[in-house]
């Protein structure tokens, strides 16, 4: 998807359609299945606290896990064969982001009735996933209200709150475009919510997720609460980065301090800062400065990709990594994972 939005042929074979298609809705299936999932541990953990350990074991939950990718891998592959095999003819051109089940299918020249039977199918799985996931909170929100102490309402919902975030990002964007029966959108409102289901879902993820870590919270309030603005470089004296001149005047200024450490305290003070400069004004040099250099078409796509989409994109890691909290934070967090 993302190759198609930047290259300029836009194409894509049959059977790179048929795979997009297969494992976007098996990875779909299966995320659905796994919110579920997290929604009966979460009743578990707060309507039977003491039975936890014995309900939810390591086993069960490897198994639940396993299940959810089997069953989320082979739900969609009698579907995706049954296309395979169906005559296409006409025009080629789908309207959408993505190779989705729908603009496909418009494509087909013989009787696509048989679909039906898997759209209800697909409809019963998305609605029972929701059937069980709201009334495991309503009977959640019940005994929370039934808590004395003020204190352990507002810890039992903050447990649930991630969750509950990422179940009305993910399953109001699947009911929009895949339950919406005869309703008709316009393409780019189509679009738009594909968009919203594809990549903003998935991105909002782990940052929805990490803002359960106390770690991670404590962290961000450190960095927004302290009297330090992320827009300043602080020397002796805070000094605001405005021009070329007064950068240039700050990097003389460290060059010329004697201690080895206190020069490289320096210079990490201002790195974030400088590392978005050059990203961000090397965009627009090649952009709007450079007027008789003539590029390619997918070259000025790249770069218009870089300064409009990369730059403010990666602008809050590159801030945020100047903070002790925040890198410290993440490196516990790397460890619980195995990954540092």
């Amino acid at each position: 998807m993302l190759y198609n939005l930047v290259s300029k042929d836009k194409i894509i074979s049959f059977i790179g359609c048929l795979l997009q298609m297969y494992f976007f809705h098996s990875f779909g299936v299966t995320e659905g299945l796994v919110l579920t999932i997290m929604a009966i541990d979460r009743y578990v953990a707060i309507c039977n606290p003491l039975r936890y350990a014995i309900i939810i074991t390591p086993q069960l939950c490897t198994q639940l896990c396993t299940g959810s990718f089997i069953l989320g891998f082979f739900m969609l592959l009698p579907e995706i064969v049954w296309i395979s095999t169906l005559p296409f003819c006409g025009p080629n051109h789908i309207h959408q982001l993505f190779c989705d089940l729908e603009p496909v299918l418009l494509l087909v020249c013989a009787d696509t009735s048989m679909i039906l039977a898997e759209d209800v199918i697909h409809a019963i799985s998305i609605l029972t996933c929701v059937s069980i996931i709201t009334l495991s909170y309503l009977r959640i929100i019940t005994v929370i209200l039934r808590f004395p102490s003020g204190e352990s309402r507002q810890k039992a919902f903050s447990t649930c709150s991630a969750h509950i975030t990422i179940f009305l990002l993910f399953f109001g964007s699947v009911v929009l475009m895949y339950l919406r029966f005869s309703v008709t959108f316009q393409p780019i409102l189509e679009k738009i919510i594909a968009l919203m289901f594809a990549v903003l879902a998935p991105f909002f993820n782990p940052i929805i997720y990490s803002l359960r870590n106390k770690d991670m919270k404590d962290a961000i309030k450190k960095m927004f609460c302290s009297q330090k603005l992320i827009f300043y470089c602080k020397l002796q004296d805070p000094v605001h980065i405005s021009s070329g001149s007064e950068l240039l005047q700050i990097i003389f200024k460290e060059l010329r301090i004697p201690s080895a450490a206190v020069k490289k305290k320096a210079f990490s003070t201002c790195v974030s800062h400088r590392t978005v400069v050059l990203i961000f004004y090397g965009s627009i040099l090649f952009m709007y400065v450079l007027l008789k250099k003539s590029y390619s078409l997918d070259y000025d796509r790249a770069l218009a990709v870089v300064y409009s989409v990369v730059t403010p994109f990666l602008n809050p890691f590159i801030y945020s990594l100047c903070n002790k909290e925040i890198k410290e934070a993440l490196k516990r967090q790397l460890m619980r994972t195995g990954m540092l």
